[in-house]
């Protein structure tokens, strides 16, 4: 099965028909906008204290969700975190730069951005950025650090696994 590649954004919806409830709506609100999924970046214990390329998000997307699924969790002693952001802002969408970010991979299970599954998971400024990525298509990438303890030296996992997936709406 091959790939079809478009230069968005896909909307869907009807926009035309005899029934009075199409014809009465702006046809802004009789079509919707299709939700698109990044390729899952994939964390493993060599990922740790390293970033990882996620992909290209083209001009004016909107980051609607961020899954992380952590399916064996990463057992440095205190802190495995993850954060997600653009190239050279780390943190940008979820999480910060410092092993402090919401997700800590150090449990099993599915985090996600629009679902809350973690209380505070977003800052007010990180959910502004996720609403519009800017005019240029940026890189986004995936940051996991594990420490020993707080402010500690980087140390490296000896077992955990995760997938980042991030959902976005292309809306120029």
């Amino acid at each position: 099965m091959g790939n079809t590649t478009f230069t968005g954004p896909i909307r869907s919806g009807k926009t035309y028909g005899s029934n009075p409830v199409f014809t009465t709506l702006p046809i802004d609100k009789r079509i919707g906008i299709t939700v698109l999924r990044s390729d899952p970046v994939s964390l493993t214990t060599a990922s740790a204290n390293s970033t990882i390329p996620g992909g290209i998000l083209p001009a004016g997307s909107q980051v609607v969700d961020i899954l992380v699924d952590v399916i064996t969790a990463f057992n440095a002693t205190q802190n495995n975190r993850i954060s997600i952001g653009k190239t050279g802002a780390n943190g940008q969408f979820l999480g910060s730069t410092g092993g402090s970010g919401p997700i800590a991979a150090t449990t099993a299970g599915r985090y996600s951005l629009a679902s809350g599954a973690a209380p505070g998971i977003a800052t007010a400024t990180q959910l502004t950025n996720c609403f519009n990525t800017g005019t240029a298509d940026i890189e986004w990438n995936v940051t996991l650090t594990c420490t020993e303890s707080t402010g500690s030296a980087a140390t490296t996992p000896t077992s955990g696994a995760a997938t980042v997936t991030l959902l976005y709406v292309q809306t120029a």
